[in-house]
């Protein structure tokens, strides 16, 4: 199958990439001509790319590679801005643009990347029916795509798929997401200051989310991908702390939680793993060691 892959430069871009490479697809990926290619660098002489994004698309190219299948991933995505970022609006407005192309080039599905951060956090576990809440402007502009993809479908007559995601680790990650930043500190000797971590989190590798990612794209609607199973924020420091034998330089408690911070957020990804054959690969404790290993491996690179 041929597949367009949006964002495939981003962290879950990347591992999406990787994961319909491994199962013998024909990907392309589209990127702007700027684009940091380093966390496709290994999979680069396999999948072809086309250079464009959201807001001047490369219809031609599009057109020109037929896709079959298009994993959409490209949003405005600025770390510490993005959740209430103006720009938003125009990832909306570009990802509509990019489902009526899709279907002007034969295209016969869509899959959009949403986020769990749609949902009301107040339900408990989070199913695809639970009702929406998003509290972002970021939240409630991929919940208003999500509420317009089947009706674009329909005009550009594409099947849809709405993929939500929660929460993702691995190598390759921004060093200022949790995970890295605190393997990173321990593995200098840091502190790590923290809140006392009792907040409840879906933690799911980023390997695991890829091959998610291309499972879920054949079903129709909205999906969950996500571990399903709850963990706190606490055990992820200690994991972490335990297996690079620096656990006493995690202070908790130090931090204050911010008030905004839902106190749980957990898939229910009985859709997912009931009506296709994925399997995660990784538990936790797996994924972490696989992850510590990498940034170790990135930190001794780095010296030499």
């Amino acid at each position: 199958m041929k597949v367009l892959i949006t964002g495939i430069n981003g962290f879950i871009g990347a591992a999406t990439a990787r994961a319909f490479v491994e199962a013998g697809h024909e990907v392309a990926g589209m990127v702007r001509p700027t684009s940091d290619l380093r966390r496709i660098s290994q999979i680069r002489d396999k999948i072809s790319l086309i250079e464009g994004d959201l807001m001047s698309l490369p219809a031609a190219a599009i057109r020109d590679f037929k896709p079959e299948l298009c994993v959409h991933h490209a949003w405005y995505a600025e770390p510490g801005k993005y959740p209430h970022a103006i720009e938003n609006l125009e990832s909306l407005h570009g990802t509509a643009d990019l489902v009526l192309a899709l279907g002007g080039s034969g295209c016969g599905r869509f899959a959009g990347i949403g986020t769990c951060f749609e949902y009301d956090f107040d339900r408990g576990w989070l199913r695809e029916d639970s009702p929406v809440k998003p509290a972002t402007l970021y939240a409630a502009a991929k919940a208003a795509m999500c509420t317009m993809l089947p009706k674009l479908g329909e005009k550009a007559g594409i099947a849809t798929t709405w993929i939500r995601l929660f929460y993702q680790y691995g190598p390759r990650e921004d060093t200022r997401r949790l995970v890295p930043a605190v393997i990173r500190a321990m593995l200098r000797g840091e502190k790590v200051d923290t809140t006392l971590g009792e907040q409840v989190r879906d933690f799911l590798h980023v390997e695991d989310v890829g091959t998610g990612i291309l499972h879920a794209s054949s079903l129709d609607g909205i999906v969950n991908v996500g571990s399903g199973v709850p963990v706190t924020v606490r055990k992820i420091v200690e994991t972490i702390g335990n297996k690079l034998g620096r656990l006493e330089l995690a202070n908790f408690g130090a931090r204050p939680y911010n008030p905004t911070d839902p106190p749980f957020v957990v898939a229910n990804s009985t859709r997912l793993k009931t009506e296709t054959s994925w399997q995660p690969r990784y538990d936790l404790e797996s994924g972490l060691a696989q992850t510590i290993e990498w940034w170790e491996s990135e930190a001794l690179s780095s010296r030499s």
